[in-house]
């Protein structure tokens, strides 16, 4: 007597063979399924020859990836400064205009922008090519300053703990209820400006306000290291860490 179970077509044949050869047994092939003659035996060969080609195909893909993100790493930590206030420092001489240049400016760009995605490759490539300008929410500047455009920043958000505003900065202290996060803009005259972050970037920072009324500003400890720390911020940008 024998049992016959049948058909058996979603098993991929190497687990049926696993399966029989497991069991002690001495799988029977039916010869007809490598003639050519008939049409299954020649869709099968077509198809085996397709999934190998596509493996085959998956594989340099996967390789080509690889080399062109250890260029852009290269590149990055050859040629860019990422700030934790959001602002990136260029030499666009060092950065040069290949493939691996237009890589970085894309991976930054989404960084300091605070986007899920980074701009298209052309269009990074002409703004490295005009060597100024604003792109997806970011701008350059011929002295390779790259920082978060003003006009296309977010709106503000409560200042709770977890909080994350224009998709850039967490809030990772307490925060503090009424008090909402928003853009510095134009610095009060008592600020203290360092010597190192450029107006551009400094307008571009997350502040404190109660109402209209500053309460802090994190990264520039005012209006005293105590009580901006209630406010801490980390750069976490929406892209995830730059290459």
């Amino acid at each position: 007597a024998a049992l016959i179970l049948r058909p058996f077509l979603g098993i991929p044949p190497e687990r049926l063979a696993a399966t029989v050869a497991a069991a002690g047994l001495t799988a029977v092939r039916d010869p007809s399924n490598a003639d050519p003659r008939f049409t299954r035996a020649r869709l099968r060969g077509l198809a085996i020859a397709g999934r190998d080609a596509l493996a085959e195909a998956g594989s340099r893909f996967a390789a080509r990836r690889r080399a062109e993100e250890a260029a852009v790493a290269a590149r990055l930590a050859g040629a860019a400064t990422l700030h934790p206030e959001g602002f990136a420092r260029l030499d666009l001489r060092a950065l040069g205009g290949d493939a691996a240049a237009v890589g970085a400016l894309r991976a930054l760009i989404r960084a300091i922008a605070g986007r899920a995605f980074p701009p298209s490759h052309d269009a990074a490539a002409a703004l490295l090519r005009r060597g100024q300008g604003t792109l997806a929410g970011a701008v350059l500047r011929r002295d390779g300053l790259l920082t978060r455009e003003p006009a296309a920043m977010g709106p503000p958000v409560p200042a709770r703990r977890g909080a994350l505003w224009d998709g850039r900065f967490r809030l990772a202290g307490p925060g503090e209820e009424g008090c909402g996060i928003a853009a510095l803009g134009t610095p009060p005259p008592d600020l203290r400006r360092p010597g190192w972050l450029a107006g551009p970037a400094l307008r571009t920072l997350p502040a404190i306000r109660r109402g209209k009324a500053l309460v802090a500003v994190p990264h520039l400890a005012y209006p005293d290291a105590e009580a901006a720390a209630r406010y801490r911020f980390r750069f976490a940008p929406a892209s995830g860490p730059v290459t």
